[in-house]
């Protein structure tokens, strides 16, 4: 998806097994976990350089606010990133790879 300012987003939720769960601006091509933790994200049309990308561990709580939520150690990581793909890692509270749901937003700005 192209913004009116000349950024394209691409954004989206993978679930702990690898499978899409959202994918909201139609960029995600596909995903797979490779191993324990480990996914590989592709991206549906090719970004000129490669993005920028913001990833967290995704704890949805839907409507109670009253949901403390797990440890902030619970985490997500961009292991590497290129013009077509993003591999990602997840983890637990002892660091030790460790299969979460996470959302991700990758951005770039386009040449004017």
């Amino acid at each position: 998806m192209v913004s009116g300012n000349g950024v394209r987003v691409i954004a989206g939720r993978i679930s702990p097994n690898g499978t899409i769960i959202t994918n909201p601006t139609g960029g995600i091509r596909s995903s797979s976990k490779k191993s324990k933790g480990l996914y590989l994200v592709h991206f549906k049309q090719h970004f000129q350089s490669p993005p920028t990308a913001v990833i967290t561990v995704y704890q949805p709580g839907g409507t109670d606010f009253s949901i403390m939520g797990d440890s902030t150690q619970i985490n997500a990581l961009v292991v590497s990133i290129d013009c077509d793909q993003m591999l990602v890692k997840t983890g637990d509270v002892e660091g030790t790879a460790s299969d979460q749901e996470f959302a991700f937003i990758a951005l770039e700005q386009l040449a004017v």
